[in-house]
């Protein structure tokens, strides 16, 4: 998924998040900003691969960019 917008970041610090895992940023890089100075850990997956778990499976997998 991308980074969170500004108001999920918001929703996500008032949750007491400590991680944020994104595959992309977000067009707006306030809400990255604000998980930052509220001592939110970030982490991008961008050009990285995945695992996905599925029960008993493991797959790793690319992220495809959306259209």
């Amino acid at each position: 998924t991308h980074s969170p917008c500004e108001m999920c970041a918001t929703a996500l610090v008032n949750a007491h998040v400590q991680t944020v895992h994104y595959v992309k940023e977000y067009r707006d890089r306030a809400g990255l900003q604000l998980l930052h100075d509220s001592g939110v850990v970030l982490s991008s997956t961008e050009g990285k691969p995945l695992l996905i778990e599925f029960h008993d499976t493991a797959e790793w997998v690319m992220p495809v960019e959306s259209p």
